[in-house]
């Protein structure tokens, strides 16, 4: 969705003349704020939360466990609610949800803000993350389709 909110594009044509062109940017470029893209997103807070997982945490982790984790961002571009499960939270039941969920809320307390929209139709992101017991145990599981390491 992100390529078509950065810019429009508009050409006036008269007689197969061009008359004129317009473009119109509907993302503020910033610097200091994340790049939108959903799949940049959830790339970006994946690596974020495995990185912070040591070794004696995955240990406690259940080779058959697995869950979504939930973000949704709010129209300023911060971050308003990580929970598990699609959209309606769930308590957290497993060590591994327990852990990755209270790993995720540290990390990504500090998560810089999104850069801002300006599009009638612009709905802020959210992003769900699927985490696999197996994975996190065995991130180098390529075999099983584990992309962690």
């Amino acid at each position: 969705m992100l390529q078509y909110l950065k810019r429009k594009f508009t050409i006036q044509l008269k007689i197969g003349i061009l008359e004129s062109t317009d473009s119109k940017s509907f993302v503020e470029m910033d610097s200091e704020k994340m790049l939108l893209g959903e799949r940049y997103l959830k790339d970006t807070i994946q690596k974020l939360i495995l990185y912070s997982l040591e070794k004696d945490e995955r240990r406690n982790f259940k080779e058959e466990n697995s869950f979504n984790l939930f973000i949704s961002f709010n129209d300023s571009g911060f971050i308003n609610k990580i929970s598990i499960g699609y959209g309606e939270a769930k308590s957290p039941v497993t060590i591994m949800e327990k852990v990755i969920l209270k790993k995720a809320k540290e990390v990504l307390a500090a998560f810089p803000q999104l850069m801002k929209v300006k599009h009638e139709r612009y709905k802020p992101p959210n992003v769900n993350i699927f985490f696999n017991g197996h994975c996190l145990l065995f991130p180098e599981d390529r075999e099983y389709g584990c992309d962690y390491g």
